[in-house]
Parts: C-alpha cells; sequence; structure tokens
C-alpha cells in the first residue's frame, strides 16, 4: 500500500526545477520548526499550495488516520482562500530568492510482521543554489509540517525507534521501518 505524493504532485514538483522561489509562506512557528498544515511556495507568476491532508487506510488490521502531505498548482491568490481557511489566520513568509537544482522525496516503508508494507511519503528536500530546505511530517498522524533549512538529515526527522514503539502500542511484534530518499 502507498500513501503519499501522486505521480501528478511528482510532476508539479518536478517543474520547479530550474524556478526561482521568491518564499516560502504558511504560519511558521519559529521557536519549533514548524507550521500547522499548510505552507505555499511562491514564485515570480505562479504558487504550490501544501498541505499534511488527513485520510483514512486500511493497515496493519484496522482503518487508520494518515495525514500526509499532498501539493497542488495554486488556483487562489491567498493561502487562506486556497484552503478556505479562517478570516484570521495569519501567514508569515521565509525569503529564499534561489534557483531550484534538485527535488528530493523522503519516503519510508512500514512493516508488520505477516501483514502488508505501506510506504509513506513523509517529506520533501528542495535544494536549491545556496540552501537546502526541508519540509516534513514527523509521524503520519501528526498535521504539523516540520521545516529544516541547511540541517537536513534523516536524523531530523522522527526518530525511527520511536516510530516502531508507536506503532507496537505495547504488543510484541515485530515492526520494521525503512527510511530513504527519491530524486524527482
Amino acid at each position: 500500500m502507498f500513501v503519499g505524493l501522486t505521480d501528478e504532485m511528482k510532476e508539479i514538483l518536478k517543474e520547479l526545477k530550474g524556478k526561482r522561489i521568491i518564499t516560502f509562506e504558511g504560519a511558521f512557528e519559529k521557536d519549533w520548526n514548524r507550521l500547522y498544515a499548510y505552507f505555499r511556495i511562491n514564485m515570480d507568476n505562479e504558487s504550490i499550495d501544501f498541505n499534511n491532508e488527513e485520510a483514512y487506510v486500511e493497515f496493519i488490521g484496522e482503518k487508520e488516520e494518515v495525514a500526509y502531505l499532498k501539493c497542488q498548482n495554486s488556483i487562489h491568490k491567498t493561502i487562506a482562500d486556497e484552503f478556505g481557511l479562517a478570516t484570521n489566520y495569519s501567514s508569515s513568509k521565509i525569503f529564499v530568492d534561489d534557483i531550484v537544482k534538485e527535488i528530493n522525496i523522503i519516503s519510508e516503508t512500514i512493516s508488520k510482521e505477516g501483514n502488508d508494507i505501506l510506504e509513506y511519503d513523509k517529506g520533501i528536500e528542495i535544494v536549491t543554489e545556496k540552501h537546502t530546505y526541508m519540509f516534513y511530517t514527523k509521524s503520519w498522524f501528526d498535521e504539523y509540517i516540520y521545516y529544516s533549512i541547511d540541517n537536513n538529515c534523516f536524523d531530523e526527522l522522527y526518530p525511527i525507534q520511536e516510530d516502531i514503539e508507536v506503532y507496537k502500542n505495547g504488543e510484541d511484534i515485530d515492526i520494521k521501518i525503512e527510511r530513504f530518499m527519491k530524486s524527482l
């Protein structure tokens, strides 16, 4: 089973290569290096919107509510209008003004003894001429999107051993998680 970015979404991200990002926009919580559920990449004449949207998936014998990254080309002028957010929603911007060289998807596979494997897209890494930016989820039931600038490594993500303990939920079972990166 797969939960994550569709082929269409990956094509949207691939088209970022060679383009100039002007800003990242969202309700950034600088003390926590996170934002809640939504962010936007602004370029000269277009934007891409991301959300950490919830969906129910069948996994390890139960229906699980999973929050995972999705993206789309922006239709509306503001991020609040794009997602129908409350009128009091306020966003801030991280100024980038840099050309995208590379886009990577951060994924992991999760398997529980005797069950199917779930592949899950945890985030994206955007490599520009000057910096590397990462936007990712810590676990599949967390609606926050975390971010880092020039501190991008798998250790920044939710530690695999902690994820394993969450999936075990006190049971004595074998859970395996592998994390990897795919270039677009």
